[in-house]
């Protein structure tokens, strides 16, 4: 499989002809935050509470997602925007914003940006996690690399997650743990060094 590879990597098509996948790990639960609670006095974990707080003053819009103590529901706001000119926020996303569109209020709430902003702790409960799968589709799928099944697979990890790599491939390659060890024990499946990508025959 090695010189296979080499010799892929020294054909005239390059890696373009190789089927390339992107594999998004995103866990199940939404983060929370740990920060000190001025009703409890002392740390504990806020919960998103799937809302926003949207405050437009004339040609400006502040707008915040909710988060509740666990414990006494004291709120805690995290921004999102300040002091922003309405015209630059998509009108879908204020619509949303202003319905407490909970897709919106996930996806702002796994924004890792959006906590180092706000100097937020971010928490990632323990659960599962769902794998999307993204074909960049410039492999040529008559080509003879994908024929024999050559795929580059890109792992990307937004927030920390705790997973097993043999478990994840086996259950997206609907094989065995232990035959996902044996195809790296016997080259099949090797890591590139420049990326977290694996290859599979």
């Amino acid at each position: 499989m090695r010189d296979n590879i080499k010799n892929i990597n020294n054909s005239n098509t390059g890696l373009d002809t190789i089927r390339k996948e992107r594999w998004r790990i995103t866990p199940e639960a939404v983060p929370t935050v740990r920060r000190n609670c001025s009703k409890c006095k002392e740390k504990r974990e806020f919960i998103n509470s799937m809302k926003f707080r949207v405050n437009a003053n004339g040609k400006n819009v502040d707008v915040w997602l909710i988060y509740r103590c666990e414990k006494c529901s004291t709120t805690w706001n995290m921004s999102i925007y300040e002091r922003t000119p309405v015209s630059s926020v998509l009108q879908e996303e204020y619509a949303g914003f202003l319905e407490n569109d909970r897709t919106l209020a996930e996806a702002y709430g796994r924004r890792m940006d959006l906590f180092v902003k706000n100097r937020a702790e971010a928490v990632i409960p323990e659960g599962g996690y769902r794998t999307e799968v993204e074909a960049d589709g410039n492999a040529d799928e008559n080509s003879e690399v994908v024929k024999n099944g050559f795929r580059l697979i890109e792992l990307v990890v937004p927030f920390p997650v705790t997973l097993r790599l043999d478990g994840l491939i086996a259950d997206r390659l609907g094989v065995s743990r232990s035959m996902v060890k044996r195809w790296c024990s016997q080259g099949i499946m090797v890591k590139l060094d420049e990326y977290e990508m694996v290859w599979k025959k």
